[in-house]
């Protein structure tokens, strides 16, 4: 931006102030002023204004002794011009507090027209209207559906859609709404008013020739009986059918027309299934029919139109909302009808007023920190008390596009985003050294020519490669461990091993403990199981020590792993590898005797058998490459404390930024039985629930660790109460890909979690 000059002489009595540089404030061809100049007479100021902008409502002068200011009012904001002691002002000092957070900043149009103020104004207040007559409604409608206020219009739209669903329900009978599988109980519905429409139909067939005694007759007999004679010889059969006839002529309206019998017989027995068939229907579900049953005259055809109609409802529900709560909790509720409606009928001009202020101003879309509605009433309010402002915005907007064509994006976007004045700079300076980064890379062959889609495919060759080398090694060693092993196939003496093995099997090893297998087939169970995966209980259970013992034993975690129970693992075994790390915890000793034998301190046990190595002074080696944490300052401490800084970590691009961060809660520990801090839980479980509804927080997934089983509960119970409000906590606790886990700090030791 350029700078506004001021050159002045001053004498007690006379005053006389010029501007030389005009400086630009929103574009080239309309100045901020041009000329004004002041003179001092009979201790009256008096001001003389050439060519004032129009947004300038008044230039006047402050006198303060000697010192004198010249003071601009823009609306509401004065900004000082000049001291006696400032010859240069910066213009974007000036003006930071007009455009800074301007209430016109959500305007993103950037040509003027004359019609523009005169069609904003009616559309703005339309727009306004349809917010205000809706905001109370839906602000009831999401405190009844206890879920929160909308933060964006796909929300206010989610709550209209659950709204018009829930408009179906009221003319459904209640019960359907209240049913877990619907899905089932309205098929079964529908084949109950399917049958029962087959059944009246075959009935208003009958009733054209026959009685309603004629209904009441077994219709299986009445078929066995025609297709009996039916099948007599031909004499017989006239004088059955037409004494058949003369039977069943009691029934029928007119003469019984013999041709017709087996069709009427027939028909009847098919209503008669159908009839029973939906009866059985009914006793199960007549009753949930409620109102829409009337005996007889209940249109089946009508119910089954509800019944798709719900079916439908249903399923837009669980699209909108993701489950099915909403349906079981609230569909059918009377004391939701008044709001439903309300929001049926006010939300209808909503989308129509929208969409024209949007296209208008150009408006983005939105997300709002609390509630939308009200946040985009407030921006109707700015608009609409602000409209004179709007040409100069529209120009301010203008320079913002000659700047971003000069190539300072990432000034405007700081800017716009919110950064202080103060860091505007420190930003321009970033683009400045970031574009004399691109001129060095330029420079240089070597950072010129370098590809990261390159660099990225030799990266993604070598995990390829490493991993087939990884399935050729399980392959082979497969093999090799499978051409060891004997053949099944063949006979095998009873008293082989082989042959003990396989009777074992057959009986399912009644009568033989493993003990007792592992000792009879001891020179095939190496062959068979090589390696073996074992506890140290398990081994001193199943396995006798006085067996050939294995080439080797290694022991993982050996730091959790008390002397004690390690030596009898040892003695089977030719050699050993002690894994563990001695700067872990040791393990738990809650339930330990605390004895030691004073008098023989030096056989005395220390804490592991990883410890008693070490004191051994075994031969030892060291991994020192510390991979797990995805940033340097979350194994630092660590590092520093404990491994004297030997473990070469991996450098994180923002290593001055440290992912360890400490959180006050003015909680207190309750020491004695509870064991517990109520506040610093509930900060946690706070937390948690912020983390969820981030969007950018809840790609992350989430460890709890605490210094006490207690503690350890308290959390559990506390989050289990918030997910039992919260259906999206709930599902993003338990259900993501790394579900949340709350442990104490004994038993989280290899898990991992992003936080």
């Amino acid at each position: 931006m350029g700078a506004l000059s001021l050159d002045y002489s001053m004498t007690l009595n006379d005053y006389s102030i010029h501007i030389h540089k005009l400086a630009q404030l929103l574009d080239g061809e309309t100045m901020f002023f041009d000329h004004f100049s002041y003179e001092y007479a009979e201790d009256i100021p008096h001001l003389m204004i050439n060519n004032q902008r129009e947004n300038v409502s008044s230039v006047f002068i402050k006198r303060d002794g000697s010192d004198m200011n010249i003071v601009a009012e823009y609306g509401q904001i004065q900004i000082d011009f000049m001291t006696a002691n400032i010859s240069q002002i910066e213009l974007d000092e000036l003006f930071r507090d007009i455009y800074y957070n301007h209430p016109l900043s959500c305007i993103g149009v950037t040509s003027y027209t004359q019609n523009l103020r005169a069609e904003l104004q009616d559309k703005v207040f339309a727009y306004k209207n349809a917010l205000t007559e809706i905001s109370d409604t839906l602000e009831d409608f999401s405190n009844k559906l206890r879920i929160s206020s909308p933060h964006s219009f796909s929300d206010v739209e989610k709550l209209y859609l659950i709204a018009k669903e829930f408009s179906f329900w009221f003319s459904f009978p209640k019960l359907w709404a209240k049913v877990e599988n619907l899905t089932r109980y309205l098929t079964e519905l529908k084949e109950m008013a399917e049958h029962y429409i087959k059944a009246n139909n075959l009935h208003n067939s009958l009733m054209q020739t026959w009685n309603e005694m004629f209904l009441q007759q077994s219709g299986e007999q009445l078929l066995k009986e025609y297709n009996d004679i039916s099948a007599k010889w031909f004499l017989a059969k006239i004088t059955g059918i037409n004494s058949f006839a003369k039977k069943l002529a009691v029934f029928s309206h007119g003469e019984v027309i013999k041709s017709d019998l087996g069709n009427a017989i027939t028909t009847l027995c098919n209503y008669q299934t159908e009839l029973k068939s939906a009866n059985e229907l009914f006793a199960k579900y007549g009753d949930d029919l409620g109102e829409l049953y009337f005996g007889k005259e209940t249109d089946w055809s009508n119910v089954i139109k509800l019944i798709d109609a719900a079916k439908l409802s249903a399923n837009a529900l669980v699209t909108i909302t993701g489950d099915e709560k909403m349906r079981l909790t609230f569909c059918g509720e009377s004391t939701l009808q008044k709001t439903v409606n309300s929001i049926l009928e006010k939300y209808t001009a909503l989308p129509e007023t929208k969409n024209n202020c949007y296209e208008i101003l150009q408006i983005s879309e939105m997300t709002a920190e609390s509630n939308w509605i009200s946040e985009q009433i407030i921006i109707c309010d700015n608009i609409l008390s602000n409209v004179d402002q709007i040409k100069e915005w529209i120009s301010y907007k203008g320079i913002v596009g000659e700047a971003l064509n000069a190539g300072l994006d990432g000034v405007i976007e700081a800017y716009n985003g919110g950064m202080t004045h103060s860091d505007i700079i420190p930003a321009y300076k970033k683009a400045i050294f970031y574009a004399l980064c691109i001129i060095a890379i330029d420079k240089n062959s070597a950072l010129n020519s370098f590809s990261g889609a390159v660099f990225n495919e030799k990266i993604e060759q070598f995990k390829r490669i490493d991993a087939e080398l990884t399935k050729l090694s399980q392959k082979e060693v497969y093999c090799r461990l499978a051409s060891k092993v004997p053949n099944f196939v063949a006979s095998a003496a009873h008293s082989s091993e082989i042959g003990i093995l396989q009777r074992m099997i057959k009986s399912g090893g009644r009568g033989t403990s493993i003990r007792k297998l592992f000792e009879d087939i001891s020179n095939l169970l190496p062959r068979l199981c090589p390696c073996m995966l074992m506890s140290p209980i398990s081994v001193a259970q199943y396995l006798d020590s006085k067996r050939k013992a294995f080439d080797i034993v290694v022991f993982d975690e050996a730091s959790q792993l008390p002397t004690c129970k390690a030596v009898g693992v040892l003695a089977r075994g030719k050699d050993a590898v002690i894994v563990g790390d001695p700067k872990q915890m040791p393990p738990t000793s809650f339930f330990a005797t605390n004895a030691v034998d004073e008098d023989n301190l030096d056989i005395e046990d220390l804490e592991s058998i990883l410890d008693d190595c070490l004191a051994l002074n075994m031969p030892q080696t060291h991994l020192l490459w510390h991979y797990r944490s995805r940033h340097e300052s979350l194994i630092a401490f660590s590092n520093n404390q404990f491994y004297e800084n030997k473990l070469y970590t991996f450098p994180s691009v923002n290593d001055r930024e440290s992912k360890v961060s400490l959180v006050h809660v003015d909680g207190v520990f309750e020491r004695g039985k509870s064991r517990k801090n109520q506040a610093e839980a509930e900060a946690v479980v706070s937390e948690i629930k912020r983390r969820c509804h981030d969007p950018e927080l809840s790609k992350c997934s989430i460890g709890v660790v605490t210094f006490n089983i207690s503690q350890q509960h308290l959390i559990d119970d506390l989050l289990s109460e918030a997910c039992e409000k919260d259906s999206d906590l709930e599902k993003w606790v338990y259900e993501s890909e790394e579900p949340l886990f709350i442990k104490n700090l004994e038993n989280v030791q290899g898990d991992e979690r992003d936080v």
